[in-house]
């Protein structure tokens, strides 16, 4: 994690420049999978926990090449709800949203911060919309002291329900074609993951691109626009009306990035990854 200030220069820099950017800064060009703009700064994707652990080693140049940045690894949080609360506390002298500081004063937060960070307390989008009196905030602490989050608050007379939000599984992506499916039941061929054709020994030298959207990153790319997402726990694949416009989409980009390339339909990219990538082998 790159960790910029509201109004860094590089925050205005597409994810396909700042991968290239973060690669060129490294010995090993694969310790950057994908790289994207996030409300704290950066997010560098690796594609293992220990080429992680490596991209750290080299924090100084990276910090150097940008400026005013922090490079950290990024800790994983874990995110309570809380509530319903008073959207508005009456005080001695005035009503004040409780967020702005006197929540953390009551006592059933105040008596576990030193045992557990809180990272970050909010309303819930839902909740700061809505002209209803009473809402619900989300609480963030590190996940490691999850398990030490009380069962049950009181906060400003109320006591309040608290449900922890569940991890969510990652989309499947298939480690031998890249489709959105298991590896486990895949029977097709593999697929380079860098340049979108036929599997090949030794170190890929073709144009980046993606078999899923035909754009210019990784088969890989967990920002493609072709992935899979869900929604009410149920995983949502486009439908073939939204492929074949995403995949327009992504020969623009590809070409705009490489215009000398043949990009015709009868590339082994194209003939292999058709539409049956997404569906569940």
């Amino acid at each position: 994690m790159i960790r910029l200030e509201h109004d860094h220069e590089a925050r205005k820099t597409k994810p396909f420049l700042l991968r290239q950017q973060l690669q060129s800064l490294l010995p090993n060009p694969s310790l950057v999978a994908d790289a994207m703009q996030v409300p704290s700064g950066i997010a560098i994707l690796a594609p293992t926990p220990a080429k992680a652990a490596e991209i750290l080693q080299y924090k100084d140049d990276i910090e150097r090449r940008f400026g005013k940045a922090v490079v950290e690894r990024q800790e994983s949080w874990t995110t309570f709800i809380v509530g319903p609360l008073p959207k508005q506390v009456t005080t001695m002298d005035e009503k004040e949203d409780p967020l702005d500081g006197l929540i953390l004063q009551e006592p059933g937060l105040a008596s576990i911060r030193d045992e557990i960070p809180i990272k970050r307390i909010a309303w819930k989008n839902r909740s700061k919309e809505s002209s209803d009196l009473l809402g619900q905030v989300r609480i963030h602490i590190p996940k490691t002291k999850a398990h030490k989050f009380p069962k049950k608050l009181q906060l400003f007379g109320f006591a309040v329900g608290i449900q922890r939000i569940q991890d969510r599984k990652p989309i499947p992506t298939c480690e031998k074609c890249h489709g959105f499916h298991s590896t486990r039941t895949c029977a097709r061929q593999p697929m380079c993951k860098m340049c979108g054709t036929e599997s090949h020994e030794g170190s890929c030298a073709h144009p980046i691109r993606c078999l899923n959207c035909r754009g210019p990153h990784e088969s890989t790319s967990i920002s493609c626009p072709a992935r899979s997402c869900r929604k009410n726990g149920a995983i949502v694949r486009p439908s073939g009306a939204q492929l074949r416009h995403i995949r327009i989409v992504g020969r623009r980009e590809f070409i705009k990035a490489h215009p000398h390339e043949n990009t015709q339909e009868s590339t082994p990219t194209e003939t292999c990854a058709n539409d049956s990538n997404f569906t569940t082998c």
